[in-house]
């Protein structure tokens, strides 16, 4: 099997809805877009997360989730995925 991706506005059951806390950097995530990759070996949530920060102010952290949990790794896309990605989020959380 090849990858697959499918951009999406919500994340996977598994990932769960937004609200929900994030550590690094201390806050809440609120909202975000992503794409979920298929490889034959695992599936991931590649994502863009708007971050209400605790002093009020807002940002965008980029990473991946697993069914495993969050990992905070650059996230590595096709030129053409990551540039769909891009595109969806924009007027959607960027």
């Amino acid at each position: 099997m090849s990858d697959t991706f499918a951009l999406s506005a919500s994340p996977p059951d598994w990932v769960g809805d937004y609200p929900r806390d994030v550590s690094k950097p201390k806050g809440t995530a609120t909202d975000g877009v992503g794409v979920l990759h298929e490889t034959d070996s695992t599936v991931y949530w590649k994502t863009f997360e708007v971050v209400e920060l605790d002093d009020g102010s807002e940002q965008i952290r980029s990473g991946y989730y697993t069914k495993s949990g969050w990992r905070n790794k650059p996230l590595m896309l096709p030129t053409q995925e990551f540039n769909d990605l891009v595109t969806f989020a924009e007027g959607r959380i960027l």
